[in-house]
């Protein structure tokens, strides 16, 4: 196969490479996947740099620039072998050590392009392909990235070896990696002290076409281990939920257990509440969260009941005016109480605003329509419904023709008509 076609495919393949986990890095929004990108990045400009040296351009500008792409890409290794290999096994750069490769990176590029020390403006034949002199600096370069390339393997074998894991990818990257530290230095040593004794004139195209490949296997492998022990630890966390939802339902009982045991006349009513509740969402189709959260909600919504008197929660007569004001109070203590829960602090806005009416002459803001939150206007509809069909102490319970009867007439300025309607053809299906 012609040699330029070799190099021609190996660039092709490796910018693939680099679209590839630079897209990868904007979809997953994961920097490592940024950084490999670059590393493929900077492999795919020294193969592309040799195979437009291999085409034996005639301008003498053309061969200068094509050498200044290939040791352009070599340079930016000395950058992307710390940023590739740290983030891979998740080690931290020292912010010395960064600001050192940074500037070794940004000088050789200026170095470069705007001066003769690393390539001169004179040209010479080599492995039969036209290319730059070497300047007095090129061998610092040259010697300089893979230096910091073979630290970069210690380093990480060091940090291996203390944690006792990550073996089998140090083993990978160090015999992939190798491959293109040694075909670049070879190559660069060769060239420097002008010796030919490899006549293949892209010995670096196939270190690097290869070194790339076993990367990027070797950094999907890693991937998917990642993906295997976040789905694992997925599932513990699952559980763990689980069985906090299972305590906090636990806790939730205890606590409806204690309001209703002081109100002689309600027992049971948070569960039928819930029910009720858990009806008109399902006609209404919410989603499992919104479930979770307006059954728990109704499972507290009295809560507050436990700062009144057991004298008026029990009167078997009618309320006086004050006393009535006191029993208002219960939305206000309810929030009181379960803000100092975090896990209950999403609820607060539905156990506090379960008594506002749509025409605003609710408790405890006065709130109208739409600005009561539509879970609170279902635990209202609920809460209606029990209190009218359960036994009071100033009254025997409703049948449930009669209930309904008044739900008909209070909505659209007591309740919302829309909830209404859907918990009546509900209670209708089941009757």
């Amino acid at each position: 196969m012609n040699i330029s076609l070799i190099s021609f495919f190996s660039f092709t393949s490796i910018f693939l490479l680099f679209l590839l986990f630079f897209i990868n890095s904007i979809i997953s929004k994961d920097l490592k996947f940024l950084f490999y990108s670059f590393f493929f990045f900077s492999c795919a400009l020294v193969v592309l740099g040799e195979y437009l040296l291999e085409t034996n351009p005639l301008d003498i500008k053309l061969i200068i620039l094509f050498h200044k792409i290939r040791l352009t890409g070599a340079i930016l290794l000395a950058l992307a072998f710390p940023l590739t290999y740290r983030n891979f096994f998740s080690l931290k750069i020292n912010k010395i050590y960064f600001v050192f490769i940074s500037l070794f990176t940004a000088i050789g590029i200026f170095l470069l392009f705007k001066t003769n020390y690393i390539l001169s403006n004179k040209i010479t034949v080599w492995c039969n392909i036209v290319k730059s002199v070497p300047g007095h600096l090129y061998f610092i370069f040259a010697f300089g990235v893979p230096l910091i390339a073979f630290y970069e393997y210690f380093n990480t074998l060091r940090y291996c070896i203390k944690n006792k894991k990550y073996f089998k990818y140090w083993i990978l990257l160090l015999g992939g990696t190798i491959l293109g530290v040694f075909s670049g230095a070879i190559d660069f040593i060769f060239y420097y002290l002008r010796i030919e004794i490899f006549k293949i004139p892209s010995f670096t195209t196939y270190g690097f076409f290869i070194t790339s490949f076993i990367l990027a296997l070797v950094f999907l492998i890693r991937y998917d281990d990642i993906l295997r022990e976040l789905l694992e630890k997925n599932k513990e966390v699952k559980k763990l939920l689980d069985k906090a939802r299972i305590e906090t339902l636990d806790l939730l009982d205890l606590i409806i257990s204690t309001i209703e045991a002081r109100d002689n006349y309600t027992a049971g009513h948070s569960k039928r509440v819930t029910e009720y509740a858990l009806m008109i969402a399902d006609s209404l189709k919410l989603s499992n969260s919104e479930k979770e959260i307006l059954m728990q909600a109704c499972l507290v919504h009295d809560i507050g009941k436990i700062g009144i008197p057991e004298s008026i929660l029990n009167k078997p007569a009618s309320l006086t005016r004050e006393e009535y004001e006191m029993i208002k109070r219960h939305p206000i203590i309810g929030i009181e109480i379960l803000s100092h829960f975090h896990h209950f602090v999403k609820l607060l806005p539905y156990i506090y605003h379960h008594h506002e009416r749509l025409d605003g002459k609710g408790y405890p803001n006065g709130l109208r329509g739409d600005n009561i939150p539509f879970l609170a206007r279902i635990i209202a509809v609920a809460d209606t419904f029990d209190a009218l069909t359960s036994d009071r102490p100033y009254r025997k319970a409703l049948k449930i023709d009669e209930a309904i009867n008044i739900l008909e007439e209070v909505k659209g300025t007591q309740l919302d008509p829309l909830i209404v309607s859907e918990f009546i053809k509900s209670l209708k299906r089941i009757v």
